[in-house]
C-alpha cells in the first residue's frame, strides 16, 4: 500500500515552494514506510537563483542482510538477516549566478545522513525461510551494538564557467569531500554534524582548458 501527496506553488514566481509526503506499509513484515521532502527556491533578480531541499525518510521494521556466521574453522554456519529501523536525512543547498550569457558560477553544499538500529535478527535458510536466532549482534566483551551505523557524507561542489569563444571554454571546479562512519546513532542533528564537519576531509581543484581550432580557417 502506498499514498502519496504534493503540494506546489506557481513556477513561474520568484518564489515557488514545493511540499510531498508518502506512506507505504509491508503487512507480511509490520514494515512501514515514511517519506517527507519540502523545497524552496527564490529568484533574485535574472542572474541569482537559491534553492534548498529537503529529504527526509523513515523505514521502520526493514529487512536486511546483517552479516554471515563461521566458526572457530572458519567454517560457514549461517546468514544473519536484521530487522532494523533506518532513518535518512538529506540537506541541499544549490545556488546559481549568471555574469553574463557566456560566464557563470554554480555552487552546491550537499550533507546526507542516515542511520541504521538493529532490535531483531533472524536466520536465513537454504530455502530462503527466516526462523528466530539467539544471534544477539552484541559484541560480549564490550557490550556494543555490532551493526548499528551513524553514516555521513557532506559535499561543497564550486564551478566557474566561461564560454570564452565559440566552442571554446574554461572550467575552474573546487570540491571537498567530508566523511563519517561509525555508531553514534544516539547523537542529535547539530552533534552528529560538527562530528562530520570535524572528520577528515579531500579537496580537489580542476582546471579544464577547451579551446576550438577551426582547421579550414
Amino acid at each position: 500500500q502506498d499514498i502519496r501527496f504534493n503540494i506546489n506553488t506557481d513556477s513561474r514566481k520568484a518564489l515557488r515552494l514545493s511540499a510531498r509526503y508518502s506512506i507505504a506499509t509491508r503487512p507480511d513484515w509490520d514494515q512501514t514506510d515514511n517519506s517527507f521532502n519540502f523545497s524552496t527556491r527564490v529568484r533574485i533578480g535574472e542572474r541569482t537563483e537559491i534553492s534548498h531541499n529537503l529529504d527526509q525518510s523513515t523505514r521502520n521494521q526493514e529487512r536486511g542482510y546483517a552479516t554471515t556466521l563461521y566458526d572457530s574453522d572458519d567454517n560457514f554456519q549461517s546468514v544473519i538477516i536484521g530487522q532494523r529501523d533506518v532513518n535518512t536525512l538529506t540537506n541541499t543547498i544549490d545556488a546559481s549566478y549568471i555574469f553574463t550569457n557566456r560566464m557563470g558560477l554554480t555552487f552546491r553544499v550537499r550533507h546526507y545522513w542516515s542511520t541504521v538500529e538493529y532490535n531483531k535478527f533472524y536466520d536465513l535458510s537454504e530455502d530462503d525461510i527466516l526462523t528466530v536466532t539467539d544471534y544477539s549482534g552484541i559484541d560480549a566483551a564490550t557490550a556494543e551494538k555490532l551493526h548499528d551505523r551513524n553514516f555521513n557524507t557532506f559535499n561543497i561542489d564550486m564551478e566557474y564557467n566561461w564560454q570564452f569563444a565559440p566552442g571554446s571554454e574554461l572550467r575552474a571546479i573546487w570540491k571537498r569531500s567530508i566523511g563519517s562512519d561509525n555508531k553514534a546513532t544516539d547523537l542529535n542533528f547539530f552533534d552528529n554534524f560538527n562530528n562530520t564537519w570535524s572528520a577528515p576531509n579531500i579537496d580537489s581543484i580542476t582546471i579544464r582548458l577547451v579551446y576550438f581550432i577551426d582547421y579550414l580557417n
